[in-house]
């Protein structure tokens, strides 16, 4: 039976479909369980005290661990896979293995102990967001059906199985389309964001759940980190003398290209977006340079709404 240990430690976790591998740190203590009965995990991590436990999201399958520990009362964060994987290169480790990870896990939670924030990703939340993103995975099979069956080479049996799909597809979306709204009536504040985003004229019903359930953060964080969230920041491409044109790159996919949507329709039904789009126009600015512009200020609008709890008004609330 081990020791409970008194001295706070860091926990690594790499979470594959079937196993996980747990590193301590400064213990250096490795070991690995399956997949699931998270109990005696739990109560054998209570033992060393830990004071910090990441994992990384790994397509779902760290999810009811990260649920067990966190109603354990364990500190857990779920971070980017990505700043992971360039810590682990800023530490000169090429080398990969499952025991590997866990390690840079643990190292990169110790490393950014001060950084990291703890507090709970929702379970409800994440829920919301896995509706989400299998009605998109949907619609993307409905949009390549259509395709197929306006080919020109798709004959009477080809166009009749893409029909065939596409009532299938378009029972399915339907489906999680109540799911969806049934799962954002649960709560009063997703109800509550619902409604103020639904009053932004370009953001449909779809749109404002799509928002609510992937994008929480609206209203609790500045523009700036908004803006990086949702893909929309434009990050400078300047060295020496070399002066590039600024890009958008990373943030959350799901929040990007349903902004773009709204855009869409916003620059034809909100004054302010409109007017907005026509003057960057006007100055000569690229169409698609424009419409990022705009979706940057919509998203400003909509943080600044939720912040202060107010409905959209045609003159823009100080953000």
């Amino acid at each position: 039976m081990e020791a409970a240990c008194v001295k706070p430690c860091f926990v690594g976790i790499d979470v594959s479909k079937d196993t996980l591998d747990i590193y301590l740190l400064p213990q250096q203590k490795h070991w690995r369980v399956e997949n699931r009965f998270y109990g005696n995990l739990c109560k054998r991590l209570a033992l060393y005290n830990p004071q910090l436990i990441v994992l990384e999201p790994t397509g779902g399958y760290e999810m009811p661990l990260y649920k067990a520990l966190v109603e354990a009362g364990f500190q857990v964060s779920r971070e980017n896979p990505l700043q992971i994987h360039h810590y682990r290169k800023s530490q000169g480790k090429w080398g990969k293995t499952d025991r590997s990870d866990a390690q840079t896990i643990a190292a990169y939670a110790q490393a950014h102990k001060e950084t990291i924030e703890t507090r709970a990703v929702e379970i409800e939340q994440e829920e919301l967001r896995r509706l989400i993103a299998r009605r998109s995975d949907l619609v993307k099979m409905q949009t390549m059906e259509k395709n197929r069956s306006q080919a020109p080479e798709c004959d009477t049996i080809l166009k009749d199985s893409c029909q065939r799909t596409l009532r299938f597809l378009e029972k399915e979306i339907g489906v999680l389309d109540e799911a969806i709204k049934a799962k954002v009536l649960t709560r009063k504040e997703w109800r509550l964001r619902s409604r103020l985003l639904q009053s932004v004229p370009g953001i449909a019903e779809t749109s404002a759940r799509t928002l609510v359930g992937c994008l929480p953060e609206l209203g609790k964080l500045g523009n700036k980190q908004i803006a990086a969230l949702a893909g929309v920041a434009p990050y400078p491409n300047k060295s020496g003398l070399f002066s590039g044109n600024s890009h958008i790159y990373g943030g959350r996919n799901s929040v990007r290209a349903c902004l773009y949507m709204v855009i869409l329709s916003a620059i034809n039904h909100n004054p302010i977006i409109r007017n907005f789009y026509k003057l960057l126009v006007k100055r000569g600015k690229p169409k698609k340079v424009a419409l990022v512009a705009c979706m940057h200020k919509l998203l400003r609008i909509v943080n600044a709404m939720l912040k202060y709890s107010k409905s959209f008004q045609s003159q823009p609330i100080p953000a």
